[in-house]
């Protein structure tokens, strides 16, 4: 009898020790926050799109996870540019002695969220690739230094190339600066590269209070390359921008 409840108990635990940890991930909720300005001027941008992305993904072997999207939020920055979204915490992965349930009973995790930042009229910026002339600048402060990770990529492709080649995947532009997270708020910092920039290892923004600067769109051509993405049902706010925006880019001689 003993015997039997013990392989009862245990198979309750395989089953829902994996659901307990997706779950953390998924019910950890939290405040996603920063500030949206223009690249050039550093004045706010009101009225821009910020939409919060969440996919989920299964273990898998071979090619990798199975991931899909699970959802999204969006908020407008209000007249100092600012927004913040609640949601997930979220996962890039999982305890490694679940792995192996993970795949067998074929649970999924949540993924940290994904940003877009859009506002008609400028490039857009996200981590698919729309980044040009755009930046992003977050606090990093850790026991032995302490200052602000800008990623300011490149304003032409060539550029861009080259500063893969110099940070690729696991170092990020780093700005020694004391009280990081004051100064990025009150915009006292200036978003260029002195000539000796240091280097930091890769760490994730949005995490702490973000300011993400838009580049200007100056031409038909990059208004358009903007415009080229695919949007879910669920940002409604986003898609009326993108009936504007298709109303000025097809509604008119594209030479003007």
């Amino acid at each position: 009898m003993k015997t039997t409840i013990r392989l009862i108990l245990w198979i309750v635990l395989i089953i829902f020790i994996p659901r307990i940890v997706v779950g953390c991930t998924w019910w950890g909720n939290k405040t996603y926050s920063g500030r949206v300005i223009d690249a050039d001027t550093l004045e706010p941008i009101e009225g821009a799109a910020v939409v919060a992305v969440w996919h989920k993904s299964w273990p898998g072997i071979g090619a990798g996870a199975d991931t899909r999207f699970k959802m999204a939020r969006e908020v407008l920055t209000d007249a100092n540019g600012e927004w913040s979204i609640k949601g997930p915490r979220g996962s890039w992965g999982h305890i490694l002695p679940l792995e192996f349930m993970y795949w067998i009973l074929y649970i999924h995790y949540t993924n940290p969220p994904e940003f877009i930042f859009y506002k008609p009229g400028h490039r857009r910026l996200d981590r698919g690739g729309g980044m040009l002339g755009c930046f992003i600048a977050y606090p990093y402060v850790d026991q032995r230094v302490e200052g602000v990770v800008l990623e300011r990529e490149a304003d032409t492709e060539e550029e861009q190339r080259r500063y893969f080649r110099e940070y690729g995947a696991t170092t990020r532009p780093f700005i020694p600066l004391k009280d990081p997270e004051r100064k990025l708020r009150s915009l006292c910092f200036s978003f260029t590269y002195s000539q000796n920039v240091m280097k930091i290892g890769r760490v994730w923004p949005f995490d702490q209070y973000t300011v993400v600067g838009l580049k200007k769109a100056e031409t038909w051509e990059e208004r358009r390359r903007a415009r080229s993405f695919s949007i879910s049902k669920t940002t409604p706010a986003l898609r009326e921008m993108f009936e504007m925006e298709d109303k000025y880019l097809w509604g008119r001689d594209k030479s003007k």
